[in-house]
């Protein structure tokens, strides 16, 4: 008796540490099951310069979030204990409702807690970012 519950308990811990080892491997990607057009408004912050702004166009909307879930990504490190971002993102649907919010800390990292994730291939939009950041007006938060 005591031995089948020795076997019972180590097939238990194979297969947990089996789909832990799947879970960590397999890519994510961000935004799977949002639809650009129901995004109302991206808001960002800019943890360079303390910035926020405001995405409200269509075919922005529509590039940032095609460019976003394009990328597949896999778990790196744990992001605990980490401070600083590049761009915090919150996407919102017409009702206010927010969708999802993550950090991308560079153009091949999004940081979601509580990991960084890294791109396989290709790179987020952090140029462009940058650069609808520099063409409209600034508040602060």
């Amino acid at each position: 008796m005591k031995k089948r519950v020795l076997v019972i308990l180590a097939i238990l811990i194979g297969a947990a540490l089996i789909g832990i080892a799947v879970w960590w491997v397999s890519p994510k990607v961000f935004l799977d099951d949002v639809v650009a057009e129901r995004v109302d408004r991206i808001e960002v912050f800019d943890g360079s310069t303390g910035q926020s702004f405001t995405v409200t166009h269509e075919e922005e909307i529509a590039y940032i979030v095609s460019n976003i879930q394009s990328i597949k990504t896999k778990k790196d490190e744990l992001s605990s204990g980490y401070d600083g971002c590049r761009f915090y993102l919150n996407f919102y649907d017409r009702a206010g409702k927010k969708l999802d919010s993550f950090i991308l800390n560079s153009a091949d990292t999004i940081r979601s807690d509580p990991f960084f994730y890294r791109a396989e291939h290709g790179v987020f939009c952090v140029d462009f970012l940058q650069a609808l950041e520099e063409e409209m007006p600034l508040y602060h938060e």
